[in-house]
């Protein structure tokens, strides 16, 4: 191959490449105004990368992709390719420092094995009531009688078909229930309610033996999270019940 034939093969492949360049470049600024749109985008590709790794990350890894994809950004910044390519970085792993960040928060104790019989105690904030004689208490501040308060969870979840008192958010309980570990997805592949669970802040899930007893009521948490539902759901169930009350006959 000649000379000529070899500078004529770089020129066209420089051609091309600058043609690419000008076509993605002119694409983009023509969608200039749904940029915005692309936002979640980039996020929820930053948060299907974490949860995409077989391990988890070092606590460093997040924010030094974040600072990473900031200075490559300031670097770009006079070429309007490589701004657009620094905010994508940005973007991206934002989303992925939220999710790594997310879990620490949310990160609990869990119990391994099933616990039968314990006496649970806790504040409850949250009443989940899907019959008149069945609903879902979730509770925190937890001591479970006969077992280490190292390695007790932060918050769990009772079915409760039992009698008992009628308890509302704020409430301190006390009641004898049965234990389960967060549970695996039931397929490979399948929905994976222990990971919902675990962002929810529950280390455990079980069902009431006994009934539901009151000791103390509207104490509040002293968990600043669950603080903050007990407070919200103390709302809802104010208004809630001016609603009903307003309803005239059995339905309300």
């Amino acid at each position: 191959m000649t000379n000529s034939t070899r500078t004529a093969n770089v020129f066209k492949r420089e051609l091309s490449f600058r043609h690419l360049r000008e076509s993605v470049s002119g694409a983009l600024i023509a969608e200039r105004e749904q940029w915005l749109h692309w936002l979640p985008v980039g996020l929820a590709m930053g948060i299907g990368l974490y949860f995409s790794l077989q391990g988890e990350p070092s606590a460093l890894s997040g924010p030094v992709l974040l600072v990473f994809s900031a200075v490559a950004l300031f670097v770009m910044r006079r070429s309007y390719m490589g701004a657009v390519a620094g905010w994508a970085m940005c973007i991206i792993f934002t989303g992925f420092t939220a999710a790594q960040f997310r879990t620490a928060v949310v990160d609990a104790p869990r119990i391994e094995k099933k616990l039968w019989g314990h006496e649970v105690s806790g504040v409850v904030w949250k009443v989940s009531r899907s019959a008149k004689s069945q609903y879902k208490l979730f509770f925190c501040d937890l001591i479970i009688s006969d077992f280490p308060a190292d390695k007790t969870p932060r918050c769990v979840s009772l079915n409760v078909r039992t009698k008992g008192d009628d308890v509302r958010a704020g409430d301190r309980v006390q009641v004898k229930a049965v234990l389960l570990p967060p549970p695996t997805p039931a397929i490979p592949g399948g929905f994976d309610y222990g990971r919902k669970i675990f962002f929810e802040g529950l280390g455990a899930v079980g069902y009431a033996i006994g009934p539901v007893t009151r000791l103390e009521q509207g104490v509040g948490t002293r968990d600043g999270i669950a603080g903050w539902l007990v407070a919200l759901e103390q709302v809802r169930d104010q208004i809630a019940q001016r609603l009903m009350g307003g309803i005239p006959g059995e339905d309300g």
